[in-house]
This record gives structure tokens, sequence and C-alpha cells, in this order.
């Protein structure tokens, strides 16, 4: 391998991605043409991607009080011990300048409950309302980025950046009373619907 050379490369135990996903809901009618009803969905994806520069070695010295870092602990792997040439303990191999591996050992996990109002006002106009309360995690890093700690991958746990916990959905359906020669009898329905977000202030810290 040439000095300072980039790299990229797949583990060998490459594999497909795969999520393993429950539902559980029950729905009552309360009146003529009005039901409500409440659903849990739970979705875990396991076998994500991430990329990680396997050159990078645990060995790296930790560092406080660094300007731009908030006076917070970190590991340096550019601190003078990274300069040595042997028994280096930042890198495998200090003249290499990245080696990169695509590698399959993050996931995710969903969980959200849904409470769901229907009303149907006539033969051709329904109304329906759904709230949900969410929440989504992850370990996994973009393919274009490494983690913050390569040698701590599991330190990225945190909030899918996706997340939201909170959202109100009313969509409204109207059905045509007139019958479309060219569908053989079908009706044509129309629908239509609006989402909302409701603002929330979080921490940035994993939950």
């Amino acid at each position: 391998m040439p000095p300072y050379a980039i790299t990229f490369n797949t583990a060998p135990n490459f594999q497909d991605s795969y999520s393993q996903q429950a539902t559980f809901g029950v729905e009552h009618e309360f009146a003529r043409d009005l039901s409500i009803s409440a659903n849990f969905i739970y979705v875990h994806t396991v076998h994500l991607t991430r990329i990680s520069d396997v050159n990078v070695l645990p060995g790296a010295p930790i560092m406080s009080n660094v300007p731009g870092t908030n006076g917070l602990p970190f590991q340096n792997w550019g601190a003078p011990q990274s300069r040595s040439r042997f028994n280096n303990p930042c890198f495998a191999n200090p003249l290499v300048f990245n080696n990169n591996v695509f590698f399959l050992q993050r996931g995710a996990v969903y969980q959200g409950g849904t409470l769901e109002l229907k009303k149907r006002f006539s033969h051709h106009f329904t109304v329906l309302a759904n709230y949900t309360y969410s929440k989504a995690m992850d370990d996994s890093s973009d393919l274009t980025y490494w983690a913050n700690n390569q040698v701590n991958p599991g330190g990225e746990r945190s909030l899918s950046s996706f997340d939201q916990r909170h959202k109100i959905v009313v969509a409204g359906i109207i059905a045509s009373p007139f019958k479309s020669r060219a569908l053989r009898g079908l009706k044509w329905r129309r629908s239509c619907s609006t989402t909302a977000r409701i603002p929330s202030a979080s921490s940035p810290e994993p939950t």
C-alpha cells in the first residue's frame, strides 16, 4: 500500500440489512359512523451500514480543556504520539491516510402509538384524524461520515435524525355520487390531508 493511501473495502461478513416489525391495534365503534382506534407499531432494523477507518487504534490519549471542545475529555488522534513511526498507539500504519471498511453492525428502533378518530358524515364524506406519539433511536452513522469516536461506535446511539415525537394528521375522503362510464360503474373518490408537527424542545444528549 503506497504512503498516504485512502482505501475502501467491505467487511468479509457483509450481509443485507432487514427489519422486524410488529403491530397491535384495537378499534371500537362508539356510535353509528363514529369509531376510535388505538395502534402500537414496533420496528427494529438490524445490520445497518457504518463506515470505519480500521487504521485507527484505541490507544490515542484522552485529553481535556482543549480549545473549542468546551473542556470535555476526548480521545485525540492528533496528539504528538500519533507522529511516531514505531509503536504508534494511534494508528496501525502511520503512513496510511485512511483504511475505510464498511460494516453492517448498527441498528435502529422505532416505537409509536397512534390514536385515530374516524367519522363518516354521509355516504360520500368521511373525516379521519389521528395523533401519533413515537420515538426513533439508532447508532448508525451516515455512509460518508465516521462516528465521532471510531473505536466506540456504540457511543453513537441517540435519537435518530428523523425522530419526530408528536404528529397530528387530519384527512378527508370525498366520494363522488356520479358513476364513471369509463370505469364501468366505479365511483370517483378524492382525498385530502394535512399534517401538523407539534413543536418541542429536546436535549442533544441521548435519552
